[in-house]
């Protein structure tokens, strides 16, 4: 296991600058970061299929916005015990 990994994969791709600031744009917009979540979910399961290039291109926003809208809802099930 090569932890390096981990911090360099990004760069590999020739469009990573883009894809990245496209993201902390929307992640900075209420209600529409939820599509940046999404957008973290494609990317892990991109990395657990071992694509070459794992960054995902933006061109599936209503898909990254449900998925991440779901991974928001499992985060308040799981924040309940603590609110309470």
């Amino acid at each position: 296991m090569d932890i390096g990994i981990a911090f360099s994969y990004m760069f590999q791709d020739r469009d990573w600058l883009k894809k990245i600031l496209i993201g902390g744009v929307i992640s900075l917009i209420p209600i529409v970061n939820f599509a940046a979540l999404g957008y973290v979910v494609q990317l892990v399961r991109n990395v657990r299929d071992g694509q070459d290039l794992p960054l995902p291109e933006w061109d599936q926003f209503g898909e990254y916005f449900v998925s991440g809208l779901y991974l928001f809802l499992v985060y308040v099930v799981y924040a309940i015990p603590i609110i309470l």
